[in-house]
């Protein structure tokens, strides 16, 4: 696997009045691609079907993959959206057919890398270049972390510091 240098930075998450903020993404490049992490406040994740009964403007529209059960530890856990945007460095596309491998790893506490359930969504109303992959994630406030992403043999990761 080819590894790229970590990118250390700290994304503000405003606490207690569960609202967040998302920073600017992190954004790392492969041999092939270029790869944009971005944590934000915990998203509703939806069907097409949902947003057409409901008439829906606000949201991700699951298009491959499912939800996975985002459970608060309610030990300063905090649900958080975790997305990450794929360009091949060829064409200057989104990549939508290559489905990546997301690992986090709580550092503060040791804990071993968790695959987390890729879900490959666009926000309601966006249009199909929104594409990105991810899910609802648990952060633990004031925590180290570090998420991998890899697609096929390349591989990059993420390091930053929840608050």
């Amino acid at each position: 696997m080819r590894n790229v240098a970590c990118v250390v930075a700290v994304l503000g998450v405003l606490v207690g009045s569960g609202s967040a903020f998302a920073a600017a993404p992190l954004t790392q490049k492969t041999a092939s691609y270029s790869i944009a992490l971005t944590l934000g406040p915990k998203e509703a994740m939806v069907t097409p079907a949902e947003v057409k009964a409901k008439h829906l403007t606000t949201g991700e529209v699951m298009v491959g993959g499912s939800m996975a059960m985002d459970m608060s530890s309610g030990m300063g856990g905090a649900v958080r959206h975790l997305e990450v945007h794929i360009t091949s460095l060829a064409t200057g596309k989104p990549v939508l057919s290559r489905i990546p491998k997301i690992t986090v790893a709580d550092q503060t506490a040791k804990s071993p890398a968790d695959p987390i359930t890729v879900v490959k969504m666009q926000g309601v109303g966006a249009p199909a270049s929104d594409i990105h992959f991810g899910n609802n994630v648990d952060l633990h406030v004031g925590h180290s972390y570090a998420v991998s992403v890899a697609i096929g043999s390349e591989k990059t990761v993420f390091q930053f510091t929840a608050k």
